[in-house]
């Protein structure tokens, strides 16, 4: 649960950065071409007021499941990232991490590429998560962020990304936030995250966000 996480670490924001209130709109299994034709997000934008939506291609983009992806990614992503704008509302690509490959690199880098150069194009923050983990990986390489299946993220690789959706969104840093990461994937019994550790989440977060803004 991104959202409820980066609602939670928003609370320890300084004064100048608001606190986040959070929505997920989640389909299982589901790419953005998914979800635009299942109409989640546009009946969510025609009945309330957000100022941000942050929207998450599957891994499709990179490991296609289906025909018509990854093409289709760069359709529907334009549409979303359309209904979002004309509803008001700034959107943002949030690039997910990928599954454990052997290749993490290409695999990462595969899902960030395609996402980067539309939000050039379109003027779009990119919040690139999945290569934040690899900044992590590189300082702390035994971390562990993806859950047990190898596929999904865990508690920390998810707090890692929130930590950059959370930069992305304010455009502020995410170093010195001090709130306990919550999210219903572990509560009430989430494991505490080290000083040290979550030091390191925050500085990469914020590296990578600024990374973006010179890409």
């Amino acid at each position: 649960n991104l959202p409820m996480i980066v609602s939670s670490l928003s609370q320890s924001a300084p004064a100048a950065c608001p606190r986040i209130e959070s929505t997920a709109i989640s389909v299982g299994g589901s790419n953005l071409r998914d979800v635009w034709q299942g109409g989640q997000v546009q009946a969510a934008l025609a009945t309330r007021s957000y100022d941000v939506v942050v929207l998450a291609e599957s891994i499709d983009l990179v490991f296609p499941q289906d025909t018509g992806y990854p093409a289709d990614f760069d359709t529907y992503a334009r549409l979303l990232i359309a209904a979002a704008r004309n509803a008001g509302t700034r959107p943002i690509l949030y690039a997910t991490p990928n599954i454990d490959v052997a290749d993490r690199e290409a695999a990462f880098q595969g899902m960030a590429t395609p996402q980067l150069a539309l939000g050039r194009e379109l003027g779009v923050t990119v919040a690139t998560g999945g290569l934040a983990w690899l900044r992590v990986w590189g300082e702390v390489p035994t971390v562990k962020l993806h859950d047990t299946d190898l596929s999904h993220p865990g508690y920390l690789g998810s707090t890692l990304s929130s930590l950059v959706i959370y930069a992305a969104i304010n455009d502020a840093t995410p170093i010195g936030l001090t709130a306990m990461p919550d999210t219903d994937y572990c509560r009430p019994d989430c494991p505490l995250i080290e000083p040290t550790l979550a030091a390191v989440f925050q500085r990469h977060a914020w590296d990578e966000y600024l990374a973006n803004v010179r890409r």
